[in-house]
């Protein structure tokens, strides 16, 4: 996933530096400019964190089994 984004927002980068022919004046050319890129880095980066984490721990502490949405 964190590759796939990754490569997505390489390639919004390339298609915005002008690699790619396309009609300056559509939508997508401003949403390409705006959104994917930074979007698909923020999203790969936190996938690749997710990735890299040691299993059972998260930002807050270790994961103890049996405690989430538990009533009482």
């Amino acid at each position: 996933m964190a590759a796939g984004m990754g490569v997505r927002a390489l390639a919004g980068l390339g298609w915005a530096a002008g690699l790619l022919d396309s009609p300056p004046d559509s939508p997508f050319h401003a949403l390409n400019l705006v959104l994917y890129p930074p979007a698909c880095l923020g999203f790969g980066w936190a996938a690749a964190r997710l990735a890299l984490a040691p299993a059972g721990h998260h930002r807050y502490g270790p994961v103890r089994a049996g405690r989430a949405g538990r009533a009482g």
